[in-house]
């Protein structure tokens, strides 16, 4: 089972100021993932230091990366089955 916290989101939230500790809850609760958003890549960065290895999805990294995201190595696309 695949579980994944929501540390944060791109538009302004009450989980903004949070996120970083959501993402430590997240790992210490043994989650698989965090959700963060593409849109924003210096949350991403950060919330990266505090959760390591762990599965970070990002929904809209397509529209952030304007099409370019086949140029992107340091980026895995998946498809999580329905």
């Amino acid at each position: 089972m695949l579980v994944c916290v929501v540390a944060t989101r791109s538009e302004p939230t009450f989980t903004a100021p949070v996120a970083e500790d959501l993402a430590k809850i997240a790992v210490k609760a043994g989650a698989s993932g965090i959700v963060a958003p593409a849109t924003r890549p210096e949350r991403v960065r950060r919330l990266r230091a505090v959760v390591g290895d762990l599965l970070i999805l990002t929904p809209g990294a397509a529209a952030a990366l304007e099409g370019r995201w086949s140029e992107r190595e340091d980026i895995v696309w998946v498809s999580l089955p329905e």
